[in-house]
């Protein structure tokens, strides 16, 4: 029944612009990348400079992918990110940085050819490429079984399609945390297609966790790696219902369009602790069916904050929601939901729950919500439940979180929510 509850937020990975798992549940605009996990859920785990792969959407010809590799306790530094700083970076690369040699060169994964897939502008016929990869050709990439698509055709760019691609490994004074960048041109446009290449991070510094930043137009995405001391028997795990968990994001609903609330029920939450596990339990029971109640929760301000511009709040009306009063002026409500599809959203870009993190204007600013997330499991790997570290920043949209306010919302577990207050005022915290 677990896998069934958590199937909806699953399935939502099948047209990412990162063509595995990764934190995007499609392709984000979120700047400067989707949030971190509440808590540490790794998509790869290999060992210093142990080889492994990944695939992305090879949609938009001329377009540049960077992928940015870099410790993850530099994601406050991720904002820097910026496709300028990046060529910068590639350019300014001195004499022996280049990561070279064949088995380093992108290649393509054609669903089309294969016939797993359709593509808007015809069937890929292979004629754009060099020659077609065969199991045990040097080149050909032993694709996990996890990653789907079992038997899919593997492409040999021509020498020309090549040019442009660019992976750099050094460190610079601008952007000392950088660790390496890897770019790479779209030569053909077949969105429904993906690009593969190896990788291998050497972790200057030192085992722990590391990330890569996906930069493409607009668009932003993050791989969260661990780096053993010694090579990963487990490179990229299996799913694992025994594993799943509530991950939540902060400054984020399911808007009334986005769920069906007819029969949530609503609860108030307590607030001292802030904490809203009677919520979380309350949605993962089973109906008298077998089905889960629900697979996602809201959580928001009972009455919204005077910095709002208007006074609409998001509280379903249910029998089970209609009855409940505030009890003072920063009383939170949850409720459960059933996340649903609007027939307006683009399924390739749009997540079914909206964040808005740099508004405190908005009543999504003041909002939570959680999603039950598939499991995954590493053999080896022991998942912990305690919360991870998040970048917090004071300044947000011209006014500033108190200091104080600051530490209790690090300090918060991840079933405690926190109480958003913003000032006209800053001042310049102690830690």
């Amino acid at each position: 029944m677990l896998f069934f509850c958590i199937l909806i937020i699953s399935l939502v990975h099948s047209h990412n612009w990162i063509h595995g798992r990764s934190r995007a549940y499609k392709a984000s605009t979120l700047q400067p990348a989707p949030p971190k996990p509440s808590t540490r859920q790794p998509h790869i785990r290999i060992g210093q400079n142990q080889k492994f792969g990944f695939e992305w959407a090879s949609g938009h010809a001329g377009s540049t992918y960077y992928f940015v590799v870099t410790h993850a306790r530099h994601e406050d530094k991720l904002k820097k990110h910026t496709l300028a700083n990046l060529e910068a970076y590639v350019n300014d690369a001195p004499k022996g940085a280049e990561i070279t040699g064949a088995e380093w060169q992108k290649r393509h994964t054609s669903c089309g050819y294969s016939n797993q897939c359709n593509n808007k502008n015809g069937k890929n016929n292979g004629k754009d490429y060099l020659k077609q990869f065969l199991p045990g050709d040097d080149l050909y990439f032993d694709r996990p079984d996890i990653w789907g698509n079992a038997g899919i055709s593997q492409w040999q760019y021509k020498a020309s399609d090549l040019k442009g691609d660019t992976r750099v490994s050094y460190t610079n004074s601008k952007w000392p945390w950088i660790e390496a960048v890897h770019s790479f041109k779209v030569r053909h446009p077949r969105p429904r297609e993906w690009d593969l290449s190896q990788f291998s991070i050497e972790g200057k510094e030192g085992p722990g966790e590391y990330l890569i930043h996906m930069v493409w137009r607009g668009y932003r995405d993050v791989i969260d790696v661990d780096i053993l001391p010694q090579d990963s028997i487990d490179l990229y795990g299996t799913p694992s219902d025994s594993d799943a968990n509530w991950g939540k994001i902060d400054h984020c609903q399911y808007k009334p369009k986005n769920y069906n609330g007819d029969k949530s029920r609503c609860f108030i939450i307590d607030n001292t602790a802030h904490d809203i596990s009677k919520c979380l339990d309350s949605c993962s029971r089973t109906n008298r069916k077998g089905k889960p109640k629900c697979n996602a929760v809201n959580v928001v301000p009972f009455k919204n904050s005077d910095d709002v511009a208007f006074d609409t709040v998001n509280i379903p009306k249910s029998a089970k929601c209609d009855r409940l009063t505030a009890k003072n002026e920063d009383t939170m409500i949850c409720y459960g939901v059933k996340p649903i599809k609007n027939s307006k959203v683009n399924d390739d870009v749009d997540t079914l729950w909206t964040i808005i993190d740099d508004d405190p204007e908005d009543p999504i600013f003041y909002s939570t919500c959680y999603n039950l997330e598939q499991g995954w499991h590493f053999e080896g790997y022991s998942i912990s439940s305690a919360p991870q570290a998040k970048p917090l920043f004071q300044k947000i949209g011209g006014k500033c979180l108190e200091c104080s306010d600051m530490q209790k919302i690090k300090d918060l577990k991840v079933s405690q929510v926190p109480i958003w207050k913003v000032s006209d005022e800053c001042e310049k915290c102690s830690y």
